[in-house]
């Protein structure tokens, strides 16, 4: 079950399993970051078969027509690159008004540049040995099985929208990815796969490293990264928890690569 729209998202029933995920249509038919962006994805516990249930990358508004939701980022691709390179400079002069970025992003930031993280840095840590990927994955067990079900059905609806939906463990490692076939391709080139590690104190701010630091739902987009490897994408990440005891167990995010200044999810 995969309602689309509010309406929808009310009609279902407490023992169903859903997740509601506001998907764009493909990319030469919609400009997906216009007043109107967002991703709401919830999974609904089914005490009998799901053990840990996916959190909402949850929208501060109603769900709008098509699937979209407004988010008012107030993002400016140039300020956002001045307030980085700043930042970077020492330069102490400048108080923190004057870097116009919001402030989950400063003070992610912050961190990246007090904890030693490379800002040139192309890429995540990526484990390639097979074994100890299965290792990885072993571990998470209940929770990829709690998200099995939803994963499959809404792969199929990401192919051709330019996005991936990903499931990371606690320690921020990347134990499932389906989606767009070129984005999950592409995603290669930064480690953005399976056996990838985005924790922030490896590879800065990041949809799904600071959604675990933050232990909130974080939209990240383009020159908002810290690392100027991925500036090139746009990732929206939300904290998944144990149901029974409220630990944060992984991070379910969305992730797209931009075609020119706006992300294709």
């Amino acid at each position: 079950m995969l309602p689309t729209s509010a309406r929808d998202s009310a009609s279902a029933t407490p023992d169903q399993e859903a997740i509601f995920l506001s998907i764009p249509e493909r990319r030469s038919q919609t400009n997906p970051f216009s007043p109107g962006w967002s991703v709401d994805i919830r999974m609904k516990q089914d005490p009998d078969t799901i053990k840990n249930s996916i959190n909402a990358l949850q929208t501060r508004r109603p769900m709008a027509s098509a699937g979209l939701a407004t988010i008012d980022l107030g993002y400016d691709e140039r300020k956002t690159m001045r307030a980085w390179e700043t930042l970077l400079s020492g330069d102490q002069e400048h108080p923190r008004s004057e870097f116009l970025v919001r402030s989950t992003i400063h003070d992610s930031w912050s961190r990246c540049a007090t904890g030693g993280i490379d800002a040139l840095q192309q890429e995540a840590p990526f484990e390639s040995d097979r074994d100890a990927v299965e290792n990885v994955a072993r571990a998470s067990a209940e929770l990829l099985s709690a998200a099995k079900r939803s994963f499959s059905a809404i792969g199929q609806l990401l192919d051709g929208t330019g996005a991936m939906l990903m499931l990371a463990d606690s320690d921020g490692v990347l134990i499932d990815a389906i989606g767009d076939k070129r984005t999950i391709y592409d995603g290669m080139d930064i480690h953005l796969a399976v056996g990838g590690k985005w924790t922030e104190d490896v590879v800065g701010t990041n949809g799904i490293g600071t959604a675990l630091w933050t232990g909130e739902p974080v939209l990240v987009h383009a020159a908002e990264h810290f690392c100027a490897g991925i500036k090139s994408w746009t990732c929206a990440g939300a904290p998944v928890r144990d149901p029974f005891d409220g630990r944060t167990i992984g991070v379910v995010d969305l992730s797209g690569p931009l075609t020119s200044s706006v992300p294709t999810i």
